[in-house]
């Protein structure tokens, strides 16, 4: 496995729909030495989950150490995503959605738990996965996003801006009209989105791309005239990987921004699923779910052990919503800071790797001889 080389992976494909109507999930799947396929069901297995824009291919630094650490992983293309289906449906892509796809993945596998490991919206789906399908989870990782309760009503993307000025992208995002916009502009979009931040913090006036999440900022730089300096968290190889994984016309294999976006459109059903209205949605939507409606409690069992990565100069990641997680909802959480902003498995590779590493060793959940000194290459 070379993370610089996008096909040294082990790609597989799963059709997680019917006969008459196929839904083909795109994944990676990488054994350790030795692997023992009847041992399948209940060998260490890490569930990696994706956030935006992102791919399987987010995962590629620490895939290699880990597998070589002796665990088997798991990384999907989540729905909507490279060569993943792309259903038309909005309620495709909710957080209970997706779950239900990784839980049937996980039938297919012939996966009884795993260790559920997050970044973005992978980390958002993966506090709920926890919620939705609790008996398939032995241990939970999450990054960059620190646990919200289930929302008490619904709020639109103008009204989440007024109250979180750096969330101020979604209300873009939100808006359809960006789905074209963005597929006109992907080079200079991935080049705005995956930044390292600045040493300093920059002010809100300021006219610098790395404020790009504050409202109607974002637009603005992708249809202005100016460049942004080229990404430094991709070299050009990583950077073509991802364009014509999200490009809607390469040879009918990327993705496009339709279904990548979607999940920003699913704020009312989101609500009213984890309210456990739920299934009106599912009848008018036609969504077809193994997972019960059910009222979402505002915490998860102290049984479940529970690692949070915060990156200290993440913007959209504060202190303060951390220190909220953890004195008022999830008080058994551990929390590893790290001196890097968003994009932790890109930023510092090597501390994500073996944080995650040495925590599940610390919860004896490690494989029986792991390989401590695993590099990152």
């Amino acid at each position: 496995m070379d993370p610089l080389d996008f096909f040294s992976f082990n790609h597989q494909y799963a059709n997680l729909g019917t006969k008459d109507d196929p839904k083909r999930y795109h994944y990676v799947d990488q054994k350790p030495e030795g692997f023992d396929e009847q041992a399948a069901e209940d060998f260490p297995t890490l569930l990696l989950i994706h956030g935006f824009p992102d791919l399987w291919y987010g995962w590629r630094y620490q895939i290699g150490p880990w597998v070589r650490a002796g665990y088997r992983v798991i990384a999907p293309d989540c729905a909507g995503y490279g060569q993943t289906a792309k259903p038309t449906s909005i309620s495709a892509y909710t957080p209970k959605s997706i779950t239900s796809d990784l839980v049937a993945l996980l039938d297919i596998l012939g996966i009884s738990k795993v260790i559920v490991v997050g970044h973005d919206w992978g980390a958002a789906i993966a506090w709920r996965f926890c919620a939705f399908a609790p008996e398939r989870v032995r241990a939970l990782v999450t990054a960059s996003i620190p646990f919200n309760p289930p929302a008490r009503q619904y709020l639109s993307p103008a009204e989440i801006t007024a109250r979180a000025p750096l969330l101020g992208y979604m209300e873009y995002f939100a808006n359809e009209d960006s789905t074209k916009e963005i597929e006109g502009k992907l080079y200079k979009f991935f080049n705005l989105v995956f930044q390292r931040p600045p040493l300093t913090p920059t002010t809100s006036g300021s006219n610098d791309e790395h404020n790009w999440p504050l409202a109607g900022r974002l637009r603005r730089l992708l249809l202005g005239p100016q460049s942004p300096r080229r990404s430094d968290l991709f070299d050009l190889a990583e950077t073509e990987v991802y364009l014509r994984s999200f490009s809607p016309t390469w040879e009918e294999k990327g993705s496009g921004m339709q279904g990548p976006l979607a999940y920003y459109r699913t704020g009312q059903l989101r609500v009213a699923e984890e309210k456990g209205k739920g299934a009106r949605f599912a009848r008018e939507t036609q969504l077809i779910s193994s997972i019960a409606f059910t009222d979402l409690p505002s915490t998860l069992p102290e049984s479940l052990p529970i690692l949070f990565l915060h990156p200290l100069r993440d913007p959209a990641c504060l202190p303060t919503q951390v220190d909220k997680m953890k004195k008022k909802f999830i008080p058994h959480v551990s929390v590893k800071t790290l001196d890097c902003g968003h994009w932790v498995m890109l930023e510092e590779p090597e501390t994500v790797t073996c944080t995650v590493l040495d925590w599940l060793e610390d919860i004896r959940m490690a494989p029986s001889k792991p390989d401590r000194h695993a590099s990152r290459l």
